[in-house]
């Protein structure tokens, strides 16, 4: 979290000096924010187009659409390791689900056991 409030001090160019005055930018630039989010979380996914996308007066979630214009595949990301979501867990109140290991996902893939990671 530290290193993201610190990239995110040089694109904001301003003093983030902690997780309210991050979340203080994220609300009063949210393009910024989660562009910076995208880029950061996505590595090698082209960004295009807006963050976010809202038709009424006020950015709300239940409206909002994020990154409209982005095009990817999700287990190419993963198995190409572009997103490392090695045993990261994704909460959200509609959903809650553990991601398996890109090894565990080449073995569904393949139809097989899971591989041994190699130590290159």
């Amino acid at each position: 979290m530290d290193r993201f409030r610190r990239l995110a001090e040089g694109v904001a160019g301003e003093n983030l000096v902690d997780s309210a005055a991050l979340h203080r930018w994220s609300v009063q630039r949210p393009e910024q924010f989660w562009g910076l989010l995208f880029d950061e979380m996505l590595p090698g996914v082209a960004r295009t187009g807006p963050a976010m996308v809202d038709p009424g007066p006020v950015p709300h979630p239940a409206r909002t659409r994020w990154f409209p214009e982005v095009s990817m595949n999700v287990a190419e990301v993963i198995l190409t390791g572009r997103l490392d979501a090695e045993g990261d867990t994704f909460e959200s109140e509609e959903m809650s689900a553990k991601c398996p290991s890109k090894y565990e996902d080449e073995a569904k893939v393949a139809g097989g056991a899971p591989s041994t990671p190699r130590k290159d």
